[in-house]
């Protein structure tokens, strides 16, 4: 049998961080397990950076063990929080194992999540005009409201393409 346990050395992050999961795995049964497979997608918005065995990777995200004796195991993960992510508040990630005992019968999966949250300006943006109906030569007043409510941007820009048949008067 198997238990699964998933940490994260970073609570809070924000792009361009580094940080890193572990992921513990414990065979408590009397006997090796004959073949232990984990799978820990990434979510999206982080990249892969390496991990603490290289070796046992068998495909992305996956690495695979034979003859896993009795015993408590570590696999860290490390990752970087990519730039430009839309708005999104946490990172879930979940990692599953399965395993085969010594003469090949399965094991039950287990499964294991940890949350990261991410931090970084939060920016919506409304654009309003009290005007519903324009007719020719007429004029409109657009107001553009801008608000962040998480930490601060370095750089903010805004950039409204006007449709065709509107002229910019500053």
């Amino acid at each position: 049998a198997f238990t699964l346990t998933k940490t994260a050395t970073a609570v809070n992050v924000r792009s361009g961080d580094r940080f890193t999961y572990d992921v513990w795995f414990n065979n408590s049964g009397s006997g090796p397990a004959g073949r232990v497979w984990i799978n820990d997608t990434l979510p999206t918005g982080l990249t892969f950076l390496s991990s603490s065995d290289p070796a046992a990777m068998t495909g992305n995200y996956n690495w695979t063990w034979t003859s896993v004796a009795p015993g408590n195991y570590r696999l860290r993960i490390d990752v970087q929080v990519q730039g430009g992510l839309q708005q999104i508040s946490y990172f879930r990630n979940t990692v599953f194992l399965s395993y085969t005992d010594e003469k090949g019968f399965p094991g039950s999966m287990q499964t294991a999540s940890v949350d990261v949250a991410l931090r970084g300006p939060v920016i919506s943006l409304t654009k309003t005009s009290p005007r519903t109906t324009l007719h020719e030569s007429e004029t409109i007043t657009y107001t553009f409201t801008i608000q962040n409510t998480g930490d601060p941007a370095e750089t903010l820009w805004l950039n409204d393409t006007l449709p065709s048949g509107l002229t910019y008067v500053g």
